[in-house]
């Protein structure tokens, strides 16, 4: 139905087009008078309703061109000289939702499929989620649908992606947890902010001393100082006396 809409805008589109053209040469030439426009109001009306036609068609086309109907019906399964098979995208879903019904809590709603830059196809699954966890059953339900293409139609996606249009199972986190990671968050910028605020002198000796053990401190401030040594001098001739 899609195919033939799109051949009936286009061979109306280009009938328009000549429509206009050859009426826009005649003008030009003079078989058309120049003021045929303003004194025939049919004619006007007539060029008017053409033109909202060509406007729509060109709308529709390109629309139907690089909008994202672009995604394929007919998936090529397999061809050689003589025969072709192919499936549709009906199939696919249909696979996908058998899939989805022996994973509880999540639902396929549409597929879309589209050729890739790799010469395959990526595959784009809308879904309804009501499992506690999204990620899990997502991939548990990725890992079927690769596994029943495979064996039943022989076939495999490039791509596989899950787009969640309606989660209803929402899980909500604990707001006394999160009010206490949020003040240690606001404590810590607080301190640093404080710190770049009020630095020391050197910026460094209030660190090297909260660092540095008391023990240690004494230690060291002990054998910097040079020892105490009393010498007894005496004369010579004292001694030998």
């Amino acid at each position: 139905m899609r195919k033939i809409a799109e051949k009936v805008a286009l061979i109306a589109q280009i009938c328009i087009a000549m429509i206009f053209v050859v009426t826009a040469l005649f003008y030009i030439v003079g078989i058309i008078p120049q003021n045929t426009l303003q004194d025939n109001a049919v004619v006007l009306i007539v060029m008017i309703i053409l033109a909202v036609l060509f406007v729509g068609t060109s709308a529709y086309l390109l629309y139907m061109n690089f909008s994202e109907l672009q995604n394929l019906r007919r998936i090529l399964l397999y061809a050689d000289a003589k025969s072709a098979t192919s499936t549709n995208v009906k199939v696919v879903t249909k696979i996908a939702r058998a899939c989805a019904d022996k994973i509880e809590g999540v639902h396929v709603k549409k597929t879309k499929i589209r050729a890739d830059e790799k010469n395959g196809y990526t595959a784009t699954f809308t879904v309804e989620v009501s499992a506690p966890s999204v990620t899990p059953v997502l991939e548990q339900l990725r890992c079927l649908v690769e596994d029943s293409f495979g064996e039943t139609l022989g076939l495999t996606f490039n791509t596989i992606t899950f787009e969640v249009i309606k989660l209803k199972n929402q899980a909500v986190a604990d707001l006394n947890k999160a009010k206490k990671r949020a003040k240690g968050i606001t404590q810590s910028a607080s301190e640093v902010q404080d710190l770049y605020a009020n630095p020391d002198d050197d910026g460094t000796t209030d660190q090297i001393d909260a660092q540095t053990p008391v023990d240690e401190q004494t230690d060291q401030t002990s054998t910097d100082e040079k020892p105490h040594v009393e010498y007894d001098i005496t004369d010579d001739e004292e001694q030998t006396e």
